[in-house]
């Protein structure tokens, strides 16, 4: 039960919530959902976070300094758009679904 009572915040595409979700539901913890960025602001405006996993293509120097600022730990999954390079002050950048859970437990120990 690694995520046992946190509150993860997951801002990713409709393909990849399901199996994000299930795996931190399956850890026990909590998933708040966000569509975008602007929901994920909001969505941080209302709750309190333990962790956050974002989609590398959606990542923004402006949620990355929100979490930052709450001091809410976070992961990457995925790669980001073509062309784009991405990289969030160090966050860990998952690429591999299994290892999502494990990584927020990590960063959360």
């Amino acid at each position: 039960m690694p995520l046992k009572h946190c509150t993860v915040l997951v801002l990713h595409d409709p393909a990849n919530i399901r199996y994000i979700a299930g795996a931190v539901v399956d850890a026990h913890g909590d998933v708040v959902h966000a569509e975008d960025i602007g929901e994920a602001l909001k969505r941080l405006d209302r709750f309190t976070f333990d962790a956050a996993v974002i989609a590398a293509s959606k990542c923004d120097e402006a949620l990355v300094g929100e979490l930052e600022a709450q001091g809410v730990p976070f992961i990457l999954y995925g790669m980001p758009k073509p062309g784009e390079a991405r990289s969030a002050n160090g966050a860990p950048v998952v690429t591999d679904p299994s290892r999502i859970v494990s990584t927020l437990a990590m960063l959360l120990a």
